[in-house]
């Protein structure tokens, strides 16, 4: 009898239990004292946000642009297809020119058989990869800037900085075909070989070139290369027929 007088009381106190605990731990709670939340420089955040930025321009100028590396095999890949297309040839006539007609068409195409010019260069590279659409406008600067002394810097890239007496075949498959043209006809047109040139555009970006030397390739007589220009000739007949 007595137990089921004290069941009463025992349900009430432990219902005060579970209000009055958790009470107590929130009013502990409340006298800590409050812990603001570490305020950040507004240079600091300046900071961060340029770093983001230049990170995410660096990644889109990679997926945007084709490595160095990429390009120089693709430039060696192309210089030695046109090579080999040019010594397989299918000659599909066998008819003979008359000499004067052999030695018009040598004269039209002589500079074709020219022997291999040699030319000695400093370059700078402004590379794309690196400046993306500014790349003219920074080799722009450091020319103007080399005529007050300032020797140009430009970006890291695969070529060298020198080169000595390379021929205009190797020039072609360090700069590609346009650039190397431009190259040899800025060292073989000017009285005064030029250091800086104007920026020369190839497929890795911007070149300033300092030309050192430059020996033109002799010119061989229709002669020494007879046979080729015979070959040549007849395919140029084919390709019209």
């Amino acid at each position: 009898m007595k137990i089921e007088l004290l069941i009463p009381f025992l349900i009430v106190g432990l219902t005060l239990c579970f209000f009055l605990i958790p009470n107590k731990h929130t009013d502990q709670q409340s006298k800590l004292p409050h812990l603001a939340a570490p305020k950040i420089e507004l240079g600091i955040l300046d900071k961060l946000q340029t770093n983001i930025e230049n990170k995410l321009s660096i990644k889109q100028e990679q997926d945007l642009f084709e490595s160095p590396q990429t390009v120089n095999e693709q430039l060696a890949e192309s210089s030695l297809e046109k090579r080999l297309v040019r010594l397989t040839k299918t000659v599909t006539t066998n008819l003979e020119p008359s000499e004067s007609e052999l030695q018009n068409f040598f004269k039209l195409n002589q500079e074709d058989y020219r022997e291999n010019s040699l030319i000695s260069l400093k370059q700078v590279t402004y590379a794309i990869s690196a400046r993306g659409g500014q790349a003219y406008e920074a080799a722009m600067k450091d020319l103007s800037a080399s005529k007050r002394g300032i020797i140009p810097i430009g970006d890291p890239n695969p070529l060298l900085d020198y080169y000595e007496k390379v021929t205009s075949v190797r020039l072609e498959e360090l700069f590609g075909e346009d650039a190397a043209n431009k190259i040899l006809s800025l060292a073989s047109n000017t009285k005064s070989l030029p250091c800086w040139s104007e920026p020369i555009r190839s497929t890795n970006g911007y070149h300033l070139i300092c030309i050192e030397s430059f020996e033109l390739g002799a010119l061989p007589s229709l002669k020494e290369v007879r046979f080729q220009v015979l070959n040549d000739w007849r395919n140029s007949i084919s390709s019209i027929h």
